[in-house]
């Protein structure tokens, strides 16, 4: 007896935990951080995750969003558990604890508490098409509703006469315009 046949294709799986990380990773934004001290024990089991947490933070791209932003490392040897110091440029420090997180949970959390204190500037063309949608919306706005113009009796006399006008023209512009042949 054969299986019933339920499905034909393949199911979708979701990005999983790489996707996740790499999501994670384009959002960190440094700016308003002023410092990052990494301390960690690399004897200790969960040392891997403050290893791939660094490596993600270490990255060009993430860097380059703050280049006065300092990184220290701190490799300890006394089993203390891992730990993520940021002083912020305004005074501030948080403190991460990371002895049972994963580096996803840490980066959403960094994400949460200081890439979300990213002022996001106005570029010029983000002006120029905001006054532009403006003055759009403005002229839209002075123009009538078609239902403010027309009633539903006055729109087919107006398509009517609209039609029996065009037919005119084109009549009367036939008797002028020939088309000649072509040799």
């Amino acid at each position: 007896m054969a299986l019933p046949y339920l499905h034909s294709g393949t199911f979708l799986l979701s990005g999983g935990i790489v996707s996740a990380l790499s999501k994670q990773t384009k959002l960190l934004n440094l700016k308003p951080v002023k410092k990052i001290h990494f301390s960690f024990d690399p004897f200790r089991n969960d040392a891997g995750v403050m290893r791939q947490t660094l490596n993600h933070f270490y990255q060009d791209r993430v860097r380059d969003t703050n280049p006065k932003c300092v990184f220290k490392s701190n490799i300890l040897s006394n089993r203390s558990d891992p730990l993520i110091e940021v002083n912020l440029v305004d005074g501030k420090t948080i403190l991460f604890r990371t002895q049972s997180l994963d580096a996803l949970e840490i980066l959403q959390k960094f994400n949460e508490l200081v890439s979300s204190q990213v002022v996001v500037e106005e570029t010029e063309a983000q002006r120029k098409y905001e006054a532009t949608l403006s003055i759009v919306n403005k002229v839209y706005d002075s123009v009538p509703a078609f239902t403010d113009v027309f009633d539903e009796e006055s729109w087919y006399i107006f398509a009517g006469c609209f039609t029996l006008a065009t037919i005119v023209l084109t009549l009367v512009a036939s008797r002028f315009v020939t088309l000649k042949p072509v040799d």
